[in-house]
């Protein structure tokens, strides 16, 4: 009896669509205004979706070019550099993005039948892993190279302007091998708290710098001193029985190395850790 009861009993919705009917306020739109309006929805995920990838792999480059990158190497104190150095404006503008994307893509069904935490972690894991994979390709450094040779307009240039770097922490340093010693190492690195070297930006500056001084103003001192060169100057680094080694403990003379440490007096570094950084 229930049943048949439920069963006549009458629907609001399906009596109100007949009555819109039935008064000729209800209007069929045709298929392609259905199809414009999903073509244009996908695209607007496509262009968050690649907003996304852009910067988380912007971030990527930004650390791996001020050296803090390949700070979690060393340990726990490393990692304390990485944490302190993310550049947060930009992780909150992923995040953000994140989240609209998520609240985009949920109409699909394959979505929003899944947890909304479960769906989260699955977006930014893949949005974090592409941003990580692309930040290490040449893309973002050649579009560097273009920008700080003012060869892109504004705004293009902009993300890799100086406001958008990283500064290098003071206890980080990123240089050449030149010499090896008795449980030290001598590296050419430029002046500290010197973010501003990339791939050879720097160099390429000073060196322009250099071919307008003249050589009475150039200062040449041995290995085992303080020294500047063409904007660099030379470290000793200790080595000890405490320093992490995560990579290697062979230093080839010409290799690039990052080294985290204290300053002791003017010319040298006692290294908590060091590793090869070379491609």
């Amino acid at each position: 009896m229930n049943n048949t009861h439920s069963s006549h009993t009458p629907d609001p919705v399906r009596e109100r669509i007949m009555n819109m009917i039935k008064k000729g306020d209800a209007h069929m739109k045709p298929r392609w205004h259905f199809v414009v309006i999903s073509v244009l929805f996908a695209l607007g995920v496509l262009c968050t979706f690649l907003v996304l990838l852009y910067a988380a792999s912007l971030s990527v480059f930004l650390l791996h070019e001020s050296g803090v990158w390949f700070a979690p190497s060393f340990g726990v104190r490393g990692w304390l550099v990485f944490a302190r150095s993310i550049p947060l404006f930009q992780i909150a503008f992923i995040f953000l993005f994140i989240f609209i994307l998520e609240a985009m893509i949920r109409r699909y069904a394959l979505v929003y039948r899944q947890p909304l935490i479960g769906s989260f972690i699955f977006v930014a894991a893949l949005i974090f892993l592409g941003g990580i994979v692309i930040g290490q390709t040449p893309f973002h450094r050649q579009i560097a190279s273009f920008a700080r040779g003012h060869q892109l307009p504004p705004p293009l240039n902009i993300p890799y302007g100086p406001a958008m770097r990283i500064a290098r922490p003071p206890d980080l340093y990123e240089g050449t091998v030149v010499a090896k010693e008795n449980g030290a190492l001598v590296i050419e690195h430029v002046s500290d708290g010197d973010s501003d070297a990339d791939d050879g930006h720097t160099s390429a500056v000073m060196s322009a710098y250099a071919q307008l001084s003249t050589t009475s103003k150039r200062v040449h001192v041995t290995e085992d001193e303080h020294s500047v060169s063409h904007g660099k100057k030379r470290t000793r680094v200790l080595i000890t029985p405490h320093t992490r080694l995560p990579r290697r403990q062979d230093f080839e003379v010409g290799s690039s190395v990052m080294v985290e440490g204290d300053r002791v007096g003017t010319d040298t570094i006692d290294a908590f850790g060091v590793r090869d950084i070379d491609d």
